[in-house]
């Protein structure tokens, strides 16, 4: 009588899905990147690797690899403010490693844009009134504004407001 053996076969993961960024780990020099498993072809991924690649200030491509990561996120840190990042991921059991994800672009933060349009109104009895219309945030909520009043004609030669001579300045933060 024969004996049946039976084998169940090695199978790669499929690849991760659903990449996007974590902007609640966004900072001047910082991105976080997360995913979703993909299917596991019943073999358990253990890790995961992520490859950033950037272009330099002369433009020549740069690669980093991060691999080993067993969290479905990875922050990547010491970026360059309004540097595009682009990234893929592999997952990896012990069959071998899936496909890479197509890659995603994340720009590192940069400071807001000066307001545009400022329209000054209604001066009257110690009172102004003006609008302005948002920049852009270039990556990060803008918290508030900071107004500065200027007055011509005071003669005090004080030079610390960076308005020069003959100007005094109050400066205002506005939520």
């Amino acid at each position: 009588m024969a004996s049946r053996v039976t084998c169940t076969p090695c199978v790669i993961p499929s690849t991760p899905v659903n990449v996007r960024e974590d902007v609640s780990l966004r900072t001047l020099n910082t991105l976080g990147v997360a995913w979703d498993a993909g299917f596991d072809n019943g073999s358990l991924q253990s890790t995961y690797t992520v490859t950033t690649t950037y272009p330099d200030e002369f433009g020549v491509i740069q690669s980093s690899t991060s691999a080993g990561l067993i969290a479905n996120s990875y922050d990547h840190t010491n970026l360059t403010p309004g540097r595009t990042y682009t990234v893929s991921i592999v997952a990896q059991n012990v069959c071998g490693m899936s496909l890479p994800t197509t890659n995603f672009a994340m720009t590192a933060g940069t400071c807001p844009s000066a307001p545009v349009s400022v329209v000054t109104r209604n001066i009257e009895n110690d009172r102004v009134t003006c609008s302005w219309t948002a920049p852009s945030a270039n990556g990060f909520p803008i918290q508030h504004y900071r107004v500065a009043i200027l007055s011509a004609g005071n003669n005090n030669n004080n030079n610390n407001n960076n308005f020069g001579n003959n100007v005094n300045a109050v400066y205002v933060d506005v939520a």
